[in-house]
């Protein structure tokens, strides 16, 4: 019963966390007549907590909208994550696109490690700029293997030298 309550109140708020295979009129009833089941998780979906957060985002919403339609403007807008960047889609160590050389996308930690090992050595303070953003993961770095390839080629010159 209560999860029939539940599932109405979200359908109230236009906030159903997933969609349903039935209407609005269905009862208790015909959920036993119809042998119901459901995930355990697919029901926590629908408990009177979630309920209580769509709820007040479903407020908030109609308040952020009715302010925005009183001042004459549009509401504001909500956060969503933003697309990679242009600048996300060049390569971290020479600044080019993609001209003919694919770009690829860093993928483990360790590389990470290692490339900032190796520009800290070589006081490359340009690249440790662009690394200081953060994680190359994170950051969703990209390079051209011809500028990673030598970039360990001067680190292997560099170490050769000071021994």
């Amino acid at each position: 019963m209560a999860f029939l309550q539940n599932v109405s109140s979200f359908r109230a708020a236009n906030a159903l966390p997933v969609e349903l295979k039935f209407a609005g009129d269905v009862d208790v009833d015909c959920l036993v007549l119809n042998m119901a089941s459901w995930h355990k998780f697919c029901h926590l979906k629908f408990s009177l907590s979630k309920l209580k957060k769509a709820q007040e985002r479903a407020g908030r919403k109609r308040s952020e909208d009715s302010r925005a339609d009183e001042e004459g403007g549009t509401p504001p807008k909500s956060r969503k994550r933003r697309p990679v960047s242009e600048e996300r889609s060049l390569c971290l160590f020479c600044s080019g696109g993609d001209d003919g050389d694919k770009l690829h996308c860093f993928s483990m930690l360790e590389t990470d490690r290692n490339i900032r090992q190796m520009a800290l050595a070589l006081e490359d303070f340009e690249l440790l700029g662009r690394l200081s953003e953060g994680g190359l993961i994170a950051m969703e770095a990209k390079y051209h293997l011809k500028c990673l390839t030598s970039l360990r080629n001067r680190y292997r010159s560099f170490c050769a030298q000071k021994t």
